[in-house]
């Protein structure tokens, strides 16, 4: 799937403008993605690399991570199913962040188990032990982070692991925008409201509120929000009136983030418990739902790099 960078349209209401700010978010997380990876065999090949010094761990049960995998897999399967008509899909969009972040939720849990034996248990300790682990792993971009306090300028924060040169363009920006950059102004956005939306005073959090700190901001926390706005506080933002093919081109983006994102959670799990392991999971919620084609062409992908 080619994703290209494409300029402005006219913007005449707020939801308007909140709706193509995510969706030009996705689409350059999107163009990041084949820009680095080229495909999905590029991306596992690469991604199997990064998490070769992850150790096995044979104490693990493989119950409790298939559990939560049924789940991400069965809810990447709703959100992949797609009518074809841009006004089904419009509608349809209300609930895609939803399934988003459900099936990437399901995922964490997955993960969470498979970093230290613990399940999470919970959103807010879920997003934070899976991004501390995806940062220090170092893939990118689920390695990208902002962090720290405000200070005392409304503008400070720490961006983690992007370039040095790191230069952030305006929202509404449509040419000449490096992908990463956008990445980066968005992250940055969301580590500003998780400021906002954590801090519960001087007493409660122990420091005034520009010496907050939430910690990592990454990929998973602006999923969340837009599962939190989709769910309950701008759900006309996500059906409003927009061009077609960003109708369209924000229900396939959510769609190749989500799916990648699980994909990497899948080679970590891999390296944990062994390749077969997670074929088998793999292939057992196919004999259920053969339907489910973005799994299927990854566990095809497993059993030929694995040689299963």
């Amino acid at each position: 799937m080619k994703f290209v960078i494409t300029p402005p349209q006219h913007l005449s209401s707020p939801s308007g403008i909140k709706f193509d700010t995510y969706r030009f978010y996705f689409e350059c997380i999107c163009d990041y993605l084949v820009t680095n990876y080229t495909d999905l065999s590029g991306f596992v090949s690469r991604a199997i690399t990064a998490t070769s010094p992850i150790q096995a761990n044979t104490t693990l049960d493989p119950s409790e991570v298939e559990a939560n995998l049924k789940i991400a897999w069965n809810t990447e399967y709703l959100l992949s199913i797609n009518h074809g008509d841009s006004e089904l899909v419009r509608i349809n969009n209300q609930w895609s962040p939803i399934q988003a972040y459900y099936a990437v939720y399901s995922g964490m849990e997955a993960l969470s188990y498979g970093i230290d034996g613990n399940h999470a248990g919970s959103h807010v300790k879920a997003m934070r032990k899976c991004s501390d682990f995806l940062v220090k792993l170092g893939f990118t971009p689920w390695d990208k982070a902002y962090t720290g306090p405000r200070g005392k300028s409304k503008t400070k924060h720490n961006p983690l692991n992007f370039p040095s040169s790191l230069s952030l363009p305006h929202n509404l920006q449509r040419t000449g925008v490096d992908p990463l950059a956008m990445f980066a102004k968005c992250l940055k956005a969301e580590h500003s409201h998780r400021i906002d939306d954590k801090w519960k005073g001087k007493k409660k959090s122990g420091c005034y509120k520009y010496d907050y700190d939430p910690g990592y901001t990454t990929l998973l926390h602006f999923l969340y929000r837009l599962r939190i706005k989709s769910n309950y506080q701008e759900i006309d933002t996500f059906v409003t009136d927009a061009p077609d093919h960003h109708i369209l081109q924000f229900s396939h983006s959510l769609q190749l983030v989500t799916s990648w994102t699980l994909t990497l959670f899948e080679l970590i799990l891999i390296a944990r418990l062994g390749a077969q392991s997670v074929i088998d999971q793999g292939k057992n919620y196919l004999g259920l739902n053969s339907s489910a084609t973005n799994l299927a062409v990854r566990v095809t992908e497993y059993e030929s790099i694995f040689g299963i």
